[in-house]
């Protein structure tokens, strides 16, 4: 529960950071099932020109949050949690460039990917709570990435 909470509360944290970035952006979609979806960017993690990105979707706007991911555009890892108690894996899908979406998966506590792309290329993210048809996705925004 510890080791839960903290998670929780370092998403929270690089969300706030995100969002007071001078030059970051940030977004809400409240679908009419009452799913909150979020999507912040962040173009001063250490990079030079890349932009991290973040995505994460909960199930009402006051509850914790249920899946996300994060592109670190720094050194290009993305990390995915999974704290949606339905069973099923979480789904990101990765555009870089013009190629994708790659899909990755993850159950549980965070799963770290190490990626290597090419410098300057757009990225975007997408978040969904399983690999069904009914699943909740987070949009592909049109505030991306940069690797």
């Amino acid at each position: 529960m510890i080791t839960r909470t903290m998670k929780l509360l370092g998403v929270a944290a690089f969300a706030a950071a995100s969002t007071l970035s001078l030059g970051s952006a940030a977004g809400a979609d409240v679908r009419s099932d009452g799913w909150d979806l979020v999507h912040s960017t962040d173009p001063t993690d250490g990079d030079a020109g890349g932009v991290s990105i973040w995505e994460w979707a909960r199930a009402a706007k006051n509850d914790p949050i249920a899946v996300s991911a994060t592109f670190e555009a720094y050194d290009e890892k993305l990390r995915i949690d999974d704290d949606f108690d339905n069973d099923r894996p979480t789904v990101v899908r990765l555009w870089v460039g013009r190629s994708g979406p790659a899909e990755f998966f993850s159950t549980g506590d965070g799963k770290t990917f190490d990626l290597s792309y090419n410098e300057g290329q757009t990225v975007r993210l997408q978040v969904c709570t399983s690999d069904t048809r009914n699943a909740t996705c987070t949009k592909v925004k049109k505030y991306p990435g940069r690797t």
